[in-house]
């Protein structure tokens, strides 16, 4: 009997033995695999806030490319299609200061907003402040508001010639007379001038020379305003497919600028001032960009 029940608690004994053996073995899978995920999950984690950071970049990129076109009071559209066109719209006017504005945006970017957002970052607009905003499209155009000056200035760096060229313009002097002096020999753009004021509204619809000078000048009380098209003077640099259109200093002059092109690269559009950061694994220094 006694080696019967000796028997029995020894074939119990086996079974209970393997049976925590086989329940430590598990656990310790079981851990060993939670631990596996949880390094996976926190690898997962950090290559996608490394990844985000780039966008990140982007983004602040895009919002104060966006906010620099407020301060000049620009908006800025392009459509890339079988003819690429450049849409600008703003207001040349006696404003209080605009390199007053951009001294005041540097030092709350640099002094309360780039501090609160992690990383190292800097927006130099030295390029900006000077008296003329540069607007680059691809690597072919530019748009230069010479706020200092009361000017606009829309030319080609290179590449094709512009197709066309629409302007309207509204003032808030009343106009008394016009000079008009085209000049059609060559190769031509399409001009599509629109202007109007309280009193007085006119438009031109005419082909005019990419290569040669066509003027049009715009008489009033008080002074004159110029508008040059086709071969202009631009910064003592001669540009062919150009304008440059000059308001007097006590004028307000609301315009609407589209620029069709051929076959033209005209993305990105890009002001002339760099955004520099620094996060970890990323150091970026890029134009601030309104469209990629």
């Amino acid at each position: 009997m006694n080696s019967s029940k000796s028997k029995k608690w020894f074939s119990l004994s086996n079974r209970g033995f393997l049976f925590t053996i086989s329940v430590i073995i598990f656990a310790s899978t079981l851990v060993l695999y939670a631990q596996h995920f949880s390094d996976s999950v926190n690898s997962n984690e950090r290559s996608i806030i490394l990844a985000s950071q780039p966008v990140n970049i982007f983004l602040l990129n895009d919002d104060l490319a966006n906010g620099v076109a407020s301060l000049l009071g620009l908006t800025v559209d392009i459509n890339q299609s079988i003819n690429s066109t450049v849409l600008i719209s703003g207001v040349i006017s006696q404003t209080p200061s605009i390199s007053s504005a951009f001294l005041g945006y540097s030092s709350f970017l640099s002094g309360k907003f780039f501090p609160s957002i992690g990383g190292t970052h800097s927006l130099n607009l030295s390029n900006l402040s000077d008296g003329t905003a540069e607007l680059f499209f691809g690597n072919n155009l530019e748009f230069d508001s010479g706020y200092t000056g009361h000017e606009i200035a829309f030319y080609k760096k290179s590449g094709a010639s512009i197709v066309s060229l629409d302007l309207n313009l509204h003032s808030s002097n009343s106009l008394q007379s016009i000079e008009w002096a085209p000049n059609s020999s060559g190769q031509t753009l399409a001009l599509n001038l629109n202007y109007s004021d309280d009193a007085n509204s006119f438009s031109i619809h005419q082909n005019i020379s990419v290569a040669s000078l066509s003027s049009l000048r715009f008489v009033y009380s008080d002074g004159d305003s110029l508008l040059s098209l086709g071969a202009v003077s631009i910064g003592g640099v001669n540009k062919n497919s150009a304008m440059l259109f000059t308001a007097m200093p006590t004028q307000k002059v609301s315009y609407v600028l589209k620029g069709t092109f051929g076959n033209e690269k005209i993305a990105p559009a890009r002001f002339n001032s760099v955004l520099s950061s620094k996060l970890e694994r990323v150091d970026s220094n890029s134009y601030l960009t309104l469209y990629r």
